[in-house]
């Protein structure tokens, strides 16, 4: 596997496991194979941003505040289409942005979502994923 999947998977489990495990709310942690943006927060009424750019997002770690509505600035700076989905633990799609050609930049209106751990990612390119750390 290579290390910027371990480095997803590990965040992923910690992730899940404070999660699930009753303790305080906790921002997934970044990959070491990250690139340098570590991850974004959104206070209330304001909107979280990722760029991607040479097919992988700059980020893999966002937070969200729970059961409040937010928004995502999306840059794609690659000619490539992208998009961004969000899935919860199970599976199911919570949402799913327009797929669209770069470079050019989208605001998605991400619905008010319950405290978890959540996926995004892009469907054209379903390696690129992060973490949504909804608290």
């Amino acid at each position: 596997m290579r290390p910027l999947a371990w480095g997803f998977a590990i965040a992923l489990i910690a992730t899940v496991a404070i999660a699930c495990g009753g303790g305080g709310a906790t921002s997934a942690p970044a990959s070491a194979a990250a690139s340098p943006a570590a991850g974004s927060s959104a206070p209330a009424g304001s909107g979280l941003t990722v760029v991607a750019k040479d097919l992988v997002f700059d980020t893999v770690a966002l937070t969200a505040k729970a059961d409040t509505a937010f928004t995502i600035n999306f840059d794609n700076k690659d000619s490539a289409p992208h998009n961004i989905a969000i899935k919860d633990a199970t599976g199911a799609a919570k949402f799913k942005g327009e797929i669209f050609p770069g470079p050019a930049k989208k605001t998605y209106d991400i619905p008010a979502l319950p405290a978890g751990a959540y996926t995004f990612w892009c469907e054209v390119h379903p390696n690129m994923t992060g973490t949504l750390t909804v608290q």
